[in-house]
C-alpha cells in the first residue's frame, strides 16, 4: 500500500524532498516524479537542503535520487518512487493524462509516496485502502495500519468508473507487453495473470 501525504500547497516539494532523502539514507534507488509545473520548486528545494541529485531534464540519471517528469518516467524502475500532485499528472478527464499517471504510478519495486495537495484522481482504490492521514504528515514507509488514527483527516477518494479507468490502465500493460515480450508468449503472460490476480 502506498504511503499517502496531503500537504498544504506550499509544502510540496519540501516534503517530497523529505521523502526522497528518508528513502535515500536508507541505501534506495530513489525517483521523483513531478509535473513540470513543478519541477523548478522540486529542483530549488533539494538545492536548499543541499541534496544532491540528478535531473533526467538533463539527460542525467544517478545512483541515488533522480527527479524525473511523469512522461520521462516511462521505463524506469526505481527501489521507491515519490509521485508529486498526482492530480495535476492525470488533468481533468484526459485519458492520456490517467495513463501518464499509471505509467508514474507504477515506476517503484519495492515503496510508493503520493504526496499531493487536492484530491487523488486514484478512484480504483476501494474504500478500505483510503489512508488517514496524521498532523505530523510525513511518515515515509510507516504501514497504513501504523499510523496513528487521532486527530486525523480522512482522505476521500471519488466513487470508481470501472471502463475509463480500465482502460486507462490497461493501455500501458498492454503497450508494455507489446513492446518487449514475443507475441507467441502473450497466451502463457495473460494465463499467468489471471493465476496470480485469482481470478
Amino acid at each position: 500500500m502506498p504511503t499517502i501525504v496531503e500537504v498544504d500547497r506550499d509544502d510540496t516539494a519540501k516534503s517530497a524532498v523529505d521523502a526522497a532523502r528518508e528513502y535515500a539514507g536508507r541505501g534506495l534507488f530513489v525517483g521523483i516524479v513531478c509535473p513540470e509545473a513543478l519541477h523548478d520548486n522540486v529542483v530549488d528545494q533539494l538545492k536548499k537542503q543541499g541534496v544532491s541529485f540528478a535531473d533526467a531534464a538533463e539527460g542525467k540519471l544517478g545512483t541515488s535520487i533522480n527527479l524525473v517528469s511523469p512522461a520521462g518516467s516511462k521505463g524506469l524502475e526505481f527501489d521507491a518512487a515519490i509521485v508529486v500532485e498526482p492530480e495535476r499528472i492525470a488533468g481533468h478527464d484526459d485519458p492520456v493524462g490517467l495513463r501518464t499517471l499509471y505509467v508514474a504510478l507504477t515506476r517503484t519495486t519495492r515503496y510508493l509516496t503520493i504526496v499531493h495537495t487536492g484530491d487523488l484522481p486514484l478512484p480504483w482504490l476501494p474504500p478500505e485502502q483510503i489512508v488517514p492521514i496524521a498532523d505530523d504528515p510525513w511518515q515515509p514507509g510507516v504501514p497504513a495500519e501504523t499510523v496513528p488514527v487521532s486527530d486525523v483527516d480522512t482522505l476521500t477518494v471519488p466513487a470508481p468508473q470501472p471502463n475509463r479507468f480500465a482502460a486507462a490502465l490497461a493501455g500501458p500493460l498492454a503497450d508494455d507487453i507489446r513492446s518487449s515480450v514475443q507475441p507467441e508468449l502473450w497466451p502463457a503472460i495473460l494465463e499467468e495473470l489471471r493465476r496470480r490476480l485469482g481470478l
